[in-house]
């Protein structure tokens, strides 16, 4: 039997990350005071959720503030995503993010990033590091991915709209050509997840708000990037530029497809493109994250190319521990080849990973 090989696309460090000893003293305060904030406002939701009988997640994991808090080693790690038989994970980390202060928000920056190459040097093959940079001014948003990048990161994340950076032109200006060249000159991928990015809003500690509030930035905001990218020119521009959307969903993707693709085709000559929209999405974009049994069953229609599996460990709705019988369940009925692609091969692809190393390793299931 064939080793099955699982890449989680969306998976994440702790929610609290300590990076006091990473970052200059100076900021040690307002760090301090972030994080807080963000407990404060958690503890409320979790209340909410309690008094809504949502005692734990859909993987059965208790919805409490110690499975939010829980701290992850790098052995800790290790023995959890070895039980779950997952072999490498894409770790996205928010912490710094929600302040107008860009000084700060760099600070946070530089001090994960090396946070995040000590922590994973062990192991660094199974572990995709995503920078986070600020963008109100491009050149020194290249300084920081170029500092991520020789550390080690392969992935890039931005909040779905330039909206969250002051005086921030829209992401299809070419002022972002030489941000987006370098990307694709490193050969990594732009990420957008709902909630993150370093300048992206404080949500209010009010819990009966919350699906209001995020909804909007899990569809509004991110779909806001699809535009961007696919009718604005930048990934004809840049050709081998991958670009995704974590923890989003998919379903809502391939209605938007279909609307650009009608725009371009009821407006010849308004549209200097070669391409359909759908066309350059299926060449360059990606969805990933936590599936569900109808996002699978739905495959073709976004692409069996272009979805992506992921755990979204190690918070409690993710599927820890139990994500061989949920992929077990959701996967009922399709193909090893296109069940391969979902769980590993796309996303090696894109991530630049070594599926044959992985495969190799004693955490593959098989």
């Amino acid at each position: 039997m064939t080793a099955r090989v699982v890449i989680s696309a969306d998976s994440h460090t702790e929610r609290f990350l300590d990076l006091s000893e990473y970052i200059d003293p100076k900021h040690r305060p307002k760090m301090d005071e972030l994080n807080k904030r963000d407990e404060e406002r958690l503890l409320k939701i979790l209340e909410n959720m309690r008094n809504r009988g949502q005692e734990t997640s859909y993987s059965g994991r208790k919805n409490t503030m110690e499975e939010f808090r829980i701290t992850v080693d790098l052995d800790d790690r290790m023995s959890a995503i070895t039980s779950d038989g997952v072999c490498a994970e894409v770790v996205i980390e928010r912490g710094g993010s929600r302040d107008p202060d860009v000084e700060f928000l760099r600070a946070c920056n530089s001090a994960y990033y090396r946070w995040f190459n000590e922590h994973f040097a062990g192991e660094a093959y199974r572990f995709i590091g995503v920078a986070a940079i600020t963008i109100g001014d491009i050149d020194k948003g290249i300084e920081e991915l170029k500092e991520a990048h020789n550390l080690g990161f392969r992935a890039l994340i931005l909040p779905g709209s330039h909206y969250w950076f002051p005086g921030a032109l829209p992401f299809h200006d070419r002022a972002y050509d030489p941000l987006w060249a370098t990307v694709q000159e490193m050969g990594i991928p732009i990420l957008f997840h709902p909630g993150f990015g370093r300048e992206n809003p404080s949500l209010p500690a009010d819990p009966d708000g919350q699906v209001f509030k995020y909804g909007p930035l899990t569809t509004l905001e991110l779909r806001a990037a699809l535009k961007h990218f696919l009718l604005g020119g930048i990934a004809e521009r840049f050709p081998t530029l991958n670009f995704g959307w974590v923890e989003s969903g998919s379903l809502w993707v391939p209605p938007l497809l279909d609307e650009y693709d009608a725009l371009v085709k009821r407006r010849p000559g308004g549209q200097s493109q070669e391409l359909l929209p759908s066309e350059l999405f299926a060449r360059q974009g990606f969805c990933a994250g936590p599936l569900t049994k109808s996002e699978v069953d739905a495959r073709h229609r976004l692409g069996i190319d272009n979805l992506m599996f992921g755990t979204d460990y190690p918070h409690p709705e993710g599927t820890y521990p139990h994500t061989q019988s949920m992929i077990d369940e959701m996967f009922e009925g399709v193909s090893a080849e296109e069940t391969d692609k979902i769980l590993a091969t796309n996303a090696a692809r894109v991530f630049n990973l070594d599926i044959g190393r992985l495969t190799s390793s004693t955490v593959a299931v098989g």
